[in-house]
């Protein structure tokens, strides 16, 4: 006897595509992100090395294994400023790596 193989839906195709396009939108726009930070940084002559990083963890995570892997002696990371409320419920991505990173972090409060 055979097993019939299983039937894809046309809408779960359809949610991975939107799912691939959206990733890849975003992968575009933090790749510009980070080109922009490397051009402002490499006009101050600073010896750096800016690269985006895909990871499946959480961003904290992913933060500190790149640091301790890339052996930084700095992070430089945005920061939206929530309030303590805002903070104490979902945690702060700037306040779990300045808490856990081996290396300094200076944290630029963003506007907005």
């Amino acid at each position: 006897m055979q097993r019939q193989k299983a039937q894809k839906s046309p809408l779960s195709a359809l949610r991975r595509t939107t799912a691939g396009s959206i990733w890849r939108y975003r992968l575009v726009k933090a790749s510009a992100v980070i080109k922009d930070a490397c051009d402002l940084i490499a006009k101050e002559t600073v010896k750096s090395d800016c690269k985006v990083v895909i990871a499946f963890s959480s961003v904290a995570d992913a933060i500190l294994s790149t640091a301790d892997k890339e052996k930084s002696t700095l992070i430089v990371m945005g920061s939206k400023g929530l309030s303590q409320s805002s903070r104490f419920k979902m945690g702060s991505v700037a306040s779990q790596v300045v808490k856990y990173s081996d290396c300094s972090v200076y944290v630029v409060k963003m506007a907005g």
